[in-house]
């Protein structure tokens, strides 16, 4: 069985007792998390209790990540320094470059031709260095015969994403798309101040307080091309501010250049055009991040082919007179180059409305069923961050559908046939949505 709670249970003893229930309705075959709530606007304004369960043909497993990426900071700008400056830093530890290899940390760093560190190759290296081994519950598995991977997570599960998609990917020919399995990590919510932990998942009995928890769900013997599970992306609530452009430069987490210009002055400028500003003189004068109020939220996105956006990527800082302008992103890699992208805007005071589709017509009856995760924000005082308009009920059941809002976001992973990009990427922009649906 999977689950999903919402943390909002008027006392922790309430939360303990439903948790408790379902362990000790099957301690076995048990798999789900504490995660954030939903919330409604009308009668029935704040948040409401949420429990999602559903049954399914499945593998359960668990798996560690301790030594997982820390927490994005303002931006990885790094400076070209000279070898000496470097051996110096790693002798002091003041950049935290002076651990060992023992600690996993390879400390011989490649050089650029003009004698500064090469963080591009860094960044690499680590991303491919830094991953876990299989978690037990899949090692027996065929990933052949996966057809959708569903975990909970604590926050920034690189590894444990990497290992996956690679695990996923890796053998699957190019010439069958549509047998591709699906993959998604949830961010679970933050459990500090209910239970105590940081996060908190239970497998088969036992509660983790970090790590991951996670089902594959297995093919069916009668599945056919119609009811092949399919997964897509929206971005609910996201407004486009600004003409496509093509990332010219980027570096880690950073967009350095956008068609060849600099990008929080390009950023700046569509939020003048756009109207959300009235000038960006003023923000030339205060902080550099005052633009990224509580409040407002700015993203990148990445458009496809037919010029649909495919990926957001959360901005987090911008200076148009530091560092050329470079942006900040929420993620542990930036759009490569050549990739085509637009400025996105979406206000934290707009509630998140559960896509309509979700909620069949009255006396309908559907076979269509979804397992989605919805990323939202942070609530606002006073502000819904959620709603399920246009209905006013106090309760809403949305049949055959596993729904689960976070305000960490989550993690997918899609093949599309392109051995060139990176089928792993991340989104903590509200309003994005993923979904898989079958019948």
């Amino acid at each position: 069985m999977l689950f999903a709670l919402s943390t909002n249970f008027p006392r922790s003893e309430d939360l303990q007792q439903v948790v408790n229930a379902l362990i000790n309705f099957n301690d076995t075959e048990v798999v789900g998390g504490v995660d954030d709530a939903l919330s409604t606007k009308g009668k029935s304004k704040g948040h409401t209790l949420g429990c999602l369960a559903g049954s399914f043909a499945s593998t359960s497993f668990e798996a560690g990540h301790k030594q997982r990426r820390t927490q994005p900071q303002v931006g990885r700008w790094h400076s070209f320094r000279k070898k000496e400056e470097v051996e110096m830093d790693n002798s002091t530890g003041g950049s935290g470059r002076g651990l060992s290899e023992s600690e996993g940390v390879d400390v011989s760093w490649p050089q650029r031709k003009d004698g500064g560190v090469n963080w591009e190759e860094v960044w690499n290296r680590l991303v491919s260095e830094h991953s876990l081994p299989l978690p037990d519950g899949l090692r027996q598995t065929n990933p052949s015969q996966i057809e959708t991977l569903l975990t909970f997570s604590s926050p920034y599960p690189d590894k444990l994403t990497h290992t996956i998609s690679k695990y996923l990917f890796s053998s699957i020919s190019n010439t069958h798309p549509s047998t591709y399995p699906h993959y998604a990590c949830l961010i679970a919510a933050p459990t500090h101040f209910v239970t105590g932990r940081e996060v908190t998942l239970i497998l088969d009995g036992e509660i983790y307080g970090e790590g991951a928890v996670g089902v594959a769900f297995l093919r069916r013997e009668q599945a056919t091309e119609v009811t092949e599970p399919r997964s897509r992306v929206e971005f609910l609530g996201v407004k486009r501010l600004s003409k496509p452009m093509s990332v010219t430069s980027r570096e880690g987490n950073m967009i350095n250049g956008l068609d060849q210009s600099n990008p929080t002055r390009l950023l700046l400028d569509s939020l003048s055009e756009s109207g959300i500003c009235s000038s960006t003189s003023q923000y030339s004068l205060q902080s550099p991040a005052s633009f990224f109020k509580d409040g407002e939220q700015f993203a990148l996105g990445v458009l496809d082919a037919n010029g649909q956006i495919s990926r957001t990527y959360k901005i987090t800082a911008g200076d148009p007179s530091s560092r050329g302008g470079s942006l900040s992103l929420d993620a542990q890699r930036a759009p490569e180059v050549g990739s085509i992208v637009l400025f996105l805007h979406r206000s934290s005071n707009a509630p998140v409305e559960i896509p309509e589709s979700l909620f069949p017509s009255a006396g309908q009856l559907t076979s269509k069923h979804v397992l989605g995760f919805l990323a939202v924000p942070e609530p606002l005082s006073g502000v819904s961050a959620l709603e399920t308009s246009p209905r006013d009920m106090a309760s809403r059941v949305l049949e055959n559908t596993f729904l689960v809002p976070s305000t960490g976001g989550f993690t997918v992973s899609e093949k599309t046939g392109d051995n060139h990009s990176d089928p792993t990427w991340s989104c903590s922009m509200p309003g994005g949505i993923a979904m898989v649906e079958w019948y």
